[in-house]
């Protein structure tokens, strides 16, 4: 087993290597779980581990096996015809798109952008897929608050409606912004030539 020796999941833990500081390949998170987490680690979470799970409120129980599929952003969609997931896929088990400056984790930018980018690029995909599919409208059955917003402004965008999840003001205020001082981040219902 070349410099690796055989030992117990805590010998593994503390090994020098990638994987020892990543017990059983999981991420480090970097505060303890034994305690309840600040909102500042919870808004960490939430875009580390982003995720959505919608269906088409349309389908009577017609799904399909699942096939998976790639997002432009990298992340893995579980495409099931009337139903899809998604989540950062591989990108989970990986921290290389953060940066420690100041004893502050601060992400920086990899080949698809930001972790935020990804989560909204990802949203808008899975509503594209949706609307190509002829879906009657977006029922979001669960998914991370970001990710959430990023399914209902797709649909917004693309004339599909969207249940299961409600804008905040705040929220809304935020779509309003975006289309009026960067209209090349809003989606057209006719695809381009």
């Amino acid at each position: 087993m070349g410099k690796y020796k055989k030992g117990s999941l805590e010998d593994f833990a503390q090994s020098e290597t990638v994987w020892g500081k990543r017990a059983e390949g999981l991420p480090e998170i970097g505060f303890d779980l034994g305690r309840i987490p600040t909102k500042a680690e919870l808004a960490y979470l939430h875009q580390k581990c982003s995720f959505i799970q919608m269906v088409n409120p349309g389908a009577q129980g017609e799904y399909s096996e699942i096939r998976f599929l790639r997002a432009p952003s990298g992340w893995l969609i579980f495409y099931y015809k009337n139903a899809m997931a998604a989540s950062p896929g591989e990108g989970l088990l990986t921290d290389d798109v953060y940066t420690t400056e100041g004893g502050q984790a601060v992400q920086v930018c990899t080949g698809n952008g930001t972790r935020i980018k990804q989560i909204i690029d990802t949203a808008s995909e899975l509503v594209r897929i949706a609307k190509e599919e002829n879906w009657s409208g977006v029922h979001i059955i669960d998914g991370t608050p970001l990710m959430s917003w990023g399914v209902w402004k797709a649909a917004k965008e693309l004339g599909m409606e969207v249940t299961g999840y409600v804008p905040s003001v705040e929220e809304e205020a935020k779509y309003e912004r975006i289309k009026k001082n960067c209209p090349s981040l809003i989606l057209s219902k006719t695809p381009s030539p």
